[in-house]
């Protein structure tokens, strides 16, 4: 009866300390190559990148892990509902992780002030490389979930060795080079879970392309505005919020033009939402 215990507690204390490692160490990487002012600049950029995601998809997982416990006990395929995730997981954060990449000047000089200006570029490539993050959702608890620990605690070693030579090599070419890290750990990290993933729930190759391709896409309709406004020259860095909210708005309305066009997945969660804020909104007005 011990045994199993001891066996998952192990197991879980490797991937514990594993993360704790790969996260914790990127401070200690850049403060010791590049010095304590761009270790300030690293941590605030990738901070900001790393809550947006988490303010947007973590209410989202947290609701899907009980229910995918509940289709794993009744004995269901997972890959299905898994895919759907990812397509909701996508297609609400690829949009704002853009728009946070395009307006990072605006933001970091309206949030932090001028004396931050500096964390500007860092934010564009942190922001770009949080896209690759949150493209493979509960990717620490499916194989928990599916009783499949221990190959998981030979992945997230992968991941983190990964993690620190990529950190570590693209720090010795600065600060901004370090911040460019995170796309090329991002990418690589993707791919380490997608293919693990995949192979796991038997999810095939050509549905999470085209899932990953459509998110794509709508991001892309999304951050028009805000690129079409840097290409003609309306784009400045010391605009304030109140502009780049309207371009945001504008960049909503492709959006939610792209979703149906597309035929995206998340488009069926969203007509829900917008049926679901109509009801409030009319018994609000009904009581009033």
């Amino acid at each position: 009866a011990v045994r199993p215990m001891l066996g998952f507690g192990s197991s879980s204390a490797v991937i514990s300390l594993s993360g704790a490692i790969g996260m914790r160490s990127q401070d200690l990487i850049v403060g010791r190559l590049l010095g304590m002012t761009a270790t300030g600049l690293f941590t605030r950029a990738t901070a900001l990148a790393g809550q947006l995601s988490t303010l947007m998809v973590g209410a989202i997982n947290s609701v899907f892990y009980p229910a995918f416990a509940r289709k794993r006990d009744a004995g269901e395929n997972l890959a299905e509902p898994y895919l759907h995730l990812v397509a909701c997981n996508t297609a609400l954060t690829w949009p704002a992780l853009l728009g946070l990449a395009l307006a990072a000047e605006p933001v970091v000089l309206a949030l932090y002030g001028p004396h931050w200006s500096d964390v500007a570029p860092l934010l564009r490539w942190t922001a770009l490389g949080e896209m690759f993050f949150v493209a493979i959702p509960l990717q620490m608890d499916i194989p928990i979930l599916l009783g499949r620990i221990r190959p998981l605690v030979w992945v997230n070693l992968c991941d983190t060795a990964m993690a620190i030579a990529l950190l570590v090599t693209f720090s010795l070419f600065g600060v901004e080079a370090a911040a460019l890290s995170r796309i090329a750990y991002g990418a690589a990290w993707f791919l380490l879970y997608a293919v693990y993933l995949r192979r796991l729930l038997g999810m095939p190759a050509r549905a999470m392309i085209v899932v990953y391709l459509k998110s794509a896409l709508c991001a892309a309709a999304a951050g028009l505005p805000l690129f079409a406004a840097m290409e003609l020259g309306v784009y400045r860095s010391e605009m304030g919020l109140l502009p780049v909210f309207g371009l945001a708005a504008a960049g909503v309305l492709c959006w939610l033009a792209a979703l149906p066009a597309l035929r995206h997945p998340a488009w069926a969660e969203v007509r829900l939402a917008i049926g679901h804020a109509r009801t409030s909104a009319a018994a609000a007005l009904a009581r009033a």
